[in-house]
């Protein structure tokens, strides 16, 4: 077990780990780097998930890097829709630059360039690339936010699995309370010293690049600022007020829990409230589990007649925790993705499926516990610290995935391939439920025969019952035999899934030149 626990901690530490935005591009318009004939009325972005509805920001600059308007941005009703009104009879590059929050308080930002009409070629996009500015602070800087994140979140169940089971214990003495009560206040501090921290950093990176003087408007009018708000009043308010009576401590946790779930993904759902009491669930369950076994693990050496007394409770409690960390959890994970098959194309879908395993490390590691506390009790004792490292690994891998999103992103199409004497160049915009674009430019080399044809085909994988769709191809003004240009947008493939893309070639030899890329389409939650 020590070395399963090694391993696993080990592995944990060398995985390389990146902070992914949690609110992307589902739709634009108009789309990255299309050519139009004329200046749009407005441009459209859509986002996969809810925004706050401060500090956002949508330009469009013209080929000095000028924005073309001073019109304000709007945001639609459900948060997730920005537009931005233009001015008619424009040419040339554009760059379309946003810069938003998402609803669980990760920054987002990004730029992607449009043309309209034919630029002359002194024409160019912004020398400073405002696609390479994404609005995030450096490594070193989201390491420490990391760090203080997941202590944070540590200390928080804690906290308040401390102030839960005050209550509860079978205090054989008042001096036992008394130290109980003097442990649980420290742990307290803590916590509102990590707070404190916590905010102050994520504050500073939602702010990177602003000016301060927009501070008030991130705490009072965003769920992020009001998360704090609430989350640091309750937590001062909780070292005088707090292990004094049960009804009001456990009010006292569930509001602050319920505080935390407004700085994360159940803030972010559609269905918030449900999503966010599934969260505080989940989080009071873990609450119970954390505090009871470290008081467990600490009070064992010291009276081990109170501890084992104590163990009879804790581990009916404790069982009861995990079942509900567990119903909780599956819920939650089906409200978070739209299909489930999708867990494991992303790191916050393989971070969940090691925390699952680790859960049931627990449950075999409580089972023995059983077993032996009447009969070894240094067993026992050695179990209590394997449970207790355990739990370690879950808040850690806990404090880690909500940093991931959990739903997989569709990605461009940039394909490049030879076969039969010709390149294949490929590229389409984000692949995506609905209408795609695809650029094809098909070179064939010199004394080789000419290219006359072309056509796409799409074959679902998932659904193999479904014919296989082809679409014909027509070259683009300007391509020869030896080199042709499509271009071709539509519906395909027609659904979300996986499906075996092939282009097919024939030249004049009427030989059939084939190439095939197996491609995935993710379903969007909207």
């Amino acid at each position: 077990m020590r070395v399963l626990i090694f391993l696993l901690s080990a592995w944990l530490l060398i995985l390389p780990y990146k902070t992914e935005a949690h609110a992307f591009l589902v739709n634009s318009n108009p789309a990255p780097e299309s050519t139009i004939s004329q200046l749009p009325s407005k441009v459209e972005l859509t986002f996969n998930e809810r925004l706050e509805k401060e500090l956002y920001s949508l330009k469009v600059l013209n080929d000095q890097g000028n924005p073309i308007t001073k019109k304000p941005t709007k945001m639609s009703q459900n948060q997730r829709k920005l537009t931005l009104d233009l001015p008619q009879g424009k040419k040339g590059v554009f760059t379309v630059q946003y810069s938003v929050i998402s609803s669980d308080g990760h920054p987002v930002s990004g730029a992607y360039l449009f043309t309209v009409g034919q630029p002359s070629q002194g024409n160019k996009a912004p020398s400073d690339d405002p696609a390479g500015e994404s609005g995030h602070p450096g490594s070193e800087y989201n390491l420490a936010y990391l760090a203080i994140r997941t202590l944070y979140y540590v200390v928080l169940l804690l906290a308040s699995g401390w102030v839960i089971w005050k209550s509860f214990i079978p205090y054989s003495e008042k001096e036992q309370k008394e130290v109980y009560i003097k442990h649980g206040r420290l742990i307290q501090r803590v916590h509102l010293f990590l707070l404190t921290g916590f905010i102050c950093i994520q504050a500073s990176i939602l702010l990177n690049g602003q000016n301060w003087t927009n501070f008030p408007d991130l705490l009072f009018h965003t769920a992020i600022g009001w998360s704090w708000l609430l989350s640091f009043a309750l937590s001062a308010a909780g070292l005088f007020l707090t292990y004094r009576r049960t009804w009001f401590d456990l009010i006292w946790v569930i509001l602050l829990l319920l505080a935390k779930s407004l700085n994360g993904h159940a803030a972010g759902q559609q269905m918030a409230p449900v999503t966010m009491g599934l969260d505080t669930l989940h989080l009071l369950a873990a609450a119970l589990w954390a505090g009871g076994l470290s008081y467990l693990f600490f009070s064992w050496k010291r009276d081990q007649d109170h501890s084992t007394f104590f163990f009879k409770r804790f581990s009916v409690v404790a069982l009861i925790s995990l079942i509900v960390l567990i119903f909780s959890g599956v819920v939650y994970t089906v409200f978070l993705l739209p299909k489930i098959s999708y867990l494991w194309d992303t790191m916050w879908g393989i971070f969940l499926t090691i925390k699952v395993v680790i859960v049931l490390l627990v449950l075999i590691a409580g089972a023995l516990l059983r077993f032996y506390r009447k009969k070894d009790r240094n067993a026992v004792h050695a179990l209590l610290k394997v449970d207790l490292t355990l739990m370690g690994m879950i808040l850690v891998i806990v404090a880690l995935f909500t940093q991931l999103n959990p739903t997989p992103q569709n990605k461009p199409l940039n394909w490049n391939e030879s076969k039969g004497g010709i390149h294949f160049e490929t590229k389409s915009h984000v692949l995506q439920p609905g209408i795609n674009d695809f650029h094809i430019k098909a070179t064939s080399s010199k004394g080789e025969p000419s290219i006359e044809k072309a056509e796409l085909r799409f074959q679902s994988i998932d659904r193999p019952k479904v014919p296989e769709i082809i679409v014909p191809l027509k070259p683009e003004k300007g391509s020869d035999g030896h080199q042709k240009i499509f271009y071709k947008t539509g519906a395909y493939p027609p659904f979300p899934g996986e499906w075996k893309m092939t282009i097919a070639v024939v030249n004049e030899d009427v030989d059939e030149i084939l190439i095939t890329k197996t491609i995935k389409i993710y379903k969007l939650q909207l």
